[in-house]
């Protein structure tokens, strides 16, 4: 999410956001936040009543995680602080039903309608796509894409790195193959000027 949001934007990740300044006790972490138009960098203090709520909330749900809230408590929470977008993802639900999302409209957090375990993220101009995950344990989790089918996949930064690797490996191929080119070619012309010289 940081690499599709980019420098102009800070993202998140289990940090307390307090929402109430008359009660330090109404907080609540979220998995990740994104909050737009501020420079990339770890809030000391999420107050919302000073920096304004996170632009979008996302949550991994899953049975063996140990959440003190519920999502109900929690959207409650979202929904207070004036989140303007939330997604959830459920590796445990039904395909078809992983990913739920919500929209802050005229004063109240509303359940979007998501097909196909997909559906746009309106802050980061991307969707929100059930992918490919990165490990055998994973087999498959929430990613960003540029299109609803998942087709065109924002990379991880494992995937960045190796994108990366494969691409440095296949320069070097490349140079390697154009000097066995070069010194093949200079072996010609030799051996066609010590024919003259015979």
């Amino acid at each position: 999410m940081a690499q599709a949001a980019g420098e102009n934007a800070s993202v998140g990740c289990d940090q307390f956001l307090y929402f109430d300044p008359t009660n330090a006790s109404r907080k609540c972490a979220p998995d990740a936040t994104l909050k737009l138009g501020v420079r990339k960098g770890l809030f000391d203090v999420w107050k919302t009543w000073e920096a304004g709520a996170p632009d979008l909330c996302v949550e991994i749900l899953c049975k063996e995680a140990e959440e003190k809230l519920t999502l109900d408590e929690k959207l409650a929470r979202f929904h207070e602080m004036g989140v303007p977008e939330v997604v959830a993802f459920n590796a445990d639900a039904p395909p078809g039903r992983r990913i739920r999302a919500w929209d802050f409209v005229s004063g109240d957090l509303v359940e979007r309608v998501v097909e196909h375990d997909a559906t746009p993220s309106l802050s980061l101009n991307l969707w929100f796509v059930v992918g490919p995950g990165e490990s055998d344990d994973v087999p498959f989790t929430l990613r960003l894409a540029e299109d609803s089918d998942g087709q065109r996949l924002v990379p991880t930064p494992l995937e960045r790195e190796r994108a990366e690797k494969l691409r440095a490996f296949d320069e070097r191929d490349a140079e390697r193959r154009e000097k066995e080119r070069a010194l093949a070619e200079l072996a010609a012309l030799r051996a066609q000027l010590g024919e003259r010289r015979s």
